[in-house]
């Protein structure tokens, strides 16, 4: 459950407050109305919260004036109101947002927003990983194991600019998409010198290794072409889901590199032995060397077919959550989320002097009034307290209670 606390100026508050409660037919809304500005806070359910975040937004809340602050709430006595089909399926009761929780995206667009660009920045932690998961893959495609090669998956950031891309085009942001194509080429790059210095590195015991390895054939295969390309496009829409969705691991997100970073570094470190073999090998055969340069192509196609059904995937379960830049307002200028009239001050109280001071006479005012005693003198001083709010100001809380 999240609850929404909505700040509006005052000449806003009617209209925000009649949407939600005739339009949205939310029945838990409060408000606080102070002098320039109100506050307006509700509950709702967690896949009911992009539908609302929408509405107000249309109306101009955060864009034009004011501003929403969404927080997630534990489960406590209250029980939320739904309604059930006859076949038992939950349907939000709400006519605005007549839709099953299975389409939309569980948490906030701009939350998705922030992960996302976060992840596709090309950042040093980002490139220090790039090295290591890339040495790591190459030691076990050298080495035939299959473990390393696995662990150098679950270490892999290539998988971050690739859903920046899609994610920008599904929400129509070119800075993303241009940000993440730049920074996946980057790191591609990256990945495939590395790789080739591998196989520089490597190519004096590539006999002793016995190269190529089933674990460099497998990636270099017409067949498993056919076979990643499916993988990929599973892994893009897994990853979609994934960021769209609070309750399932982003962990899946990290995993699909296993479809990037290897074929990657294999394609480096075939090509650089196919090209500095002879220099290593004497009796270094002209069949071997074709056979690496085919490994390597099949590599690099591997690559490029994963990336693209990856993209497509991503895109198109984007486009099923119903993704939206307008459910992000990202490009509005900072200047509209300033509109919202500051407070206006409570009324405070006027300094008072010191305790021992309280009732002294100011040597500077006039003497205090007196009044005649039961003798007829005047002996007994009105002892005056220091001025405080009083009917005069208007703005004192006295002067407003009496004005009611």
């Amino acid at each position: 459950m999240k609850l929404f606390q909505v700040t509006i100026p005052n000449d806003q508050h009617r209209k925000v407050v009649t949407v939600l409660q005739d339009d949205l037919k939310l029945e838990n809304v409060t408000s606080i109305e102070a002098r320039t500005s109100s506050i307006v806070t509700f509950r709702v359910e967690d896949e009911e919260m992009q539908g609302v975040l929408t509405v107000l937004q249309k109306m101009g809340v955060g864009v034009q004036f004011g501003f929403c602050d969404v927080m997630s709430l534990t489960p406590g006595t209250s029980i939320s109101k739904i309604k059930r089909t006859k076949s038992g399926q939950v349907r939000l009761k709400r006519g605005i947002m007549q839709k099953s929780s299975d389409v939309g995206t569980a948490i906030p667009v701009a939350e998705i927003y922030a992960h996302i660009e976060s992840s596709t920045t090309l950042s040093r932690d980002s490139i220090g990983m790039l090295f290591i998961s890339s040495s790591i893959a190459g030691i076990g495609l050298a080495g035939d194991s299959p473990t390393c090669v696995v662990a150098s998956m679950l270490l892999s950031p290539l998988m971050g600019p690739i859903l920046g891309c899609s994610f920008g085009y599904a929400i129509r942001d070119r800075n993303m998409f241009l940000n993440g194509l730049s920074n996946e080429l980057t790191a591609l790059v990256i990945t495939l010198m590395l790789g080739m210095i591998l196989g520089i590195v490597l190519a004096p015991y590539a006999d002793d290794l016995k190269w190529p390895t089933a674990e460099m054939r497998s990636r270099g295969q017409v067949v498993s072409l056919i076979f990643g390309a499916i993988v990929a496009a599973l892994s893009g829409a897994g990853v979609a889901l994934a960021e769209s969705n609070a309750n399932i691991s982003s962990v899946v997100g990290t995993a699909i590199a296993a479809a990037l970073l290897p074929p990657t570094v294999n394609c480096g470190i075939c090509l650089s032995y196919a090209v500095i073999g002879p220099l290593f090998l004497p009796d270094y055969e002209e069949t071997k060397k074709n056979v690496f340069f085919e490994i390597a192509v099949g590599s690099a196609l591997l690559v490029w077919i994963n990336i693209i059904f990856i993209y497509i995937a991503a895109v198109l379960v984007f486009k099923f959550k119903k993704v939206d830049k307008f459910q992000l307002i990202r490009n509005v200028d900072e200047t509209q989320w300033q509109n919202l009239p500051k407070l206006g001050k409570t009324p405070r109280m006027r300094p008072s002097p010191p305790s021992n001071q309280f009732f002294a006479e100011s040597t500077a005012a006039p003497p205090p009034p007196t009044f005649p005693d039961d003798n007829g003198g005047s002996n007994h001083p009105v002892k005056r307290r220091i001025r405080g709010p009083s009917e005069d100001d208007n703005d004192s809380p006295l002067h407003k209670m009496n004005s009611v």
